[in-house]
């Protein structure tokens, strides 16, 4: 099943890394599992994982005036990471995909014999 979404598997990651829904040791895990690339891994966390040290971060700087936890996940700072990580799944979509192709001059026929090379 994850060869079918291998073209966009760094988009998927990215998301699974922004969702705050999801643990990044539950992905960490399942990472081998589906037989994710190590690049992909590698980038995927990089990239992923700041937005979640931004909160971090930003609830360091503001240590001294918190009253309540509530003060720090806010529903700003969960609907950013939600953006983000709807942000990242916008290149897999058809029409995106098949917009940046025109803009790249890319027709399906290169792209089957790319596949076929």
């Amino acid at each position: 099943q994850v060869e079918k979404y291998r073209p966009n598997l760094f988009c998927y990651f990215l998301f699974l890394r922004f969702s705050p829904l999801l643990p990044n040791w539950f992905v960490n895990i399942a990472s081998p599992v589906f037989h994710i690339p190590f690049h992909i891994f590698w980038f995927g966390t990089f990239i992923g994982v700041s937005a979640q040290s931004f909160i971090a971060v930003k609830a360091g700087l503001t240590l001294h005036e918190i009253n309540d936890p509530r003060d720090v996940l806010d529903i700003r700072a969960f609907a950013t990471l939600f953006g983000l990580a709807f942000l990242c799944l916008l290149p897999t979509l058809k029409p995106v995909q098949d917009f940046m192709n025109k803009i790249l001059l890319r027709t399906p026929n290169e792209k089957k014999q790319k596949k076929l090379e």
